[in-house]
């Protein structure tokens, strides 16, 4: 009971910020009867809020956008998290980001604060250390020996 009250002395006191909410969810359940599949891009919020009414599929649901949207989509995050993503899957735009100019897309410090688990590994490395090990992996992918034990691990796979 002392809840309701408190909300009621509050939309009482500051009646624009009750007008606000009641507005923006009144604003929110509208786009949602549109039933448009593209994300709306809110003002503060990005794309936030689309991405929570779909959390429980989200797979399912960016796998459905990539007809709609195309191949390359730019994810608006909320302007305050600095969330923005690019999300591809043009193979011309992968081969760009991961073959032709690697180097002009490294992955940063934070990058290898989150992933320091995996080390100085070919996951983390840019530049010149990620070609030397590119070189040394694609060497080691295109032995025989390594191509038969694909196999065998494949046969595994089905059996267990």
């Amino acid at each position: 009971m002392g809840i309701i009250t408190s909300l009621v002395k509050l939309a009482v006191a500051y009646p624009e910020t009750l007008l606000s909410l009641v507005s923006f969810v009144v604003l929110f359940f509208y786009s949602g009867i549109r039933r448009s599949r593209v994300p709306r891009n809110w003002p503060l919020l990005g794309m936030f809020p689309s991405v929570l009414t779909q959390i429980h599929r989200f797979y399912e649901w960016c796998v459905d956008l990539i007809p709609i949207v195309g191949s390359t989509f730019l994810f608006k995050g909320p302007w305050f998290s600095g969330m923005d993503i690019l999300i591809t899957i043009d193979p011309a735009n992968i081969n760009h980001i991961f073959n032709a100019n690697f180097v002009n897309y490294p992955k940063g410090a934070q990058f290898l604060e989150i992933f320091d688990i995996l080390g100085d590994g070919i996951f983390n490395a840019d530049s010149d250390s990620w070609k030397s090990q590119r070189k040394a992996v694609h060497s080691l992918m295109s032995e025989p020996r390594f191509r038969r034990f694909v196999d065998v691990f494949d046969v595994c796979t089905k059996i267990y």
